[in-house]
């Protein structure tokens, strides 16, 4: 017996009870989920994209912040060394 013969298909079956009214429900539903995911996957999006902005702003703020202590420290600095 050969390795074809093998994986060759040995049984029939036979696909009963699906209807293409079945089939057609199934399709519907899937259809409905995938929008649902799609309008979850835009909320999501809209979340993160706000974080984003909020997040360059909080880096934006820091940096000047940074910056003024920096300048604070070097007049100090400047005044002890005086």
């Amino acid at each position: 017996m050969s390795l074809l013969d093998d994986l060759q298909l040995k049984d029939n079956v036979a696909v009963e009870g699906i209807t293409a009214d079945h089939v057609w429900y199934n399709a519907d539903l899937l259809t409905r989920n995938m929008s649902s995911w799609a309008h979850d996957f835009q909320k999501l999006v809209s979340v993160m994209e706000a974080r984003h902005k909020e997040h360059l702003q909080m880096i934006g703020d820091l940096l000047m912040e940074r910056t003024a202590l920096k300048s604070e420290i070097a007049a100090f600095k400047s005044a002890s060394k005086e």
